[in-house]
């Protein structure tokens, strides 16, 4: 971990952080410096771990509208809409 955390400062260090008179300039230059990288990332989010925490907080997150829509469809007799006067 420490060796890839080098490798990067060093890559990093290389390229200028000055202001480019150019449309996007800044956006090209940070893709082409972080371009090596793309891919690990996207093969590393295909790793079990990651399908399954994505999973996880899926339904953690699911699971309380669920259940806190329910409630309210019984505390108002399941009128959860917007009245507006004519």
């Amino acid at each position: 971990m420490v060796n890839i955390v080098l490798i990067e400062i060093i890559f990093y260090s290389n390229f200028s952080t000055n202001f480019i008179f150019r449309l996007f300039g800044g956006l090209i230059n940070d893709f082409k410096r972080k371009a090596p990288w793309y891919f690990s990332d996207f093969v590393d989010a295909l790793a079990l771990q990651s399908i399954a925490s994505v999973i996880f907080l899926y339904f953690a997150c699911l699971a309380p509208i669920i259940t806190f829509g329910g409630l309210l469809g019984d505390a108002t007799g399941k009128n959860i809409v917007s009245l507006v006067d004519q």
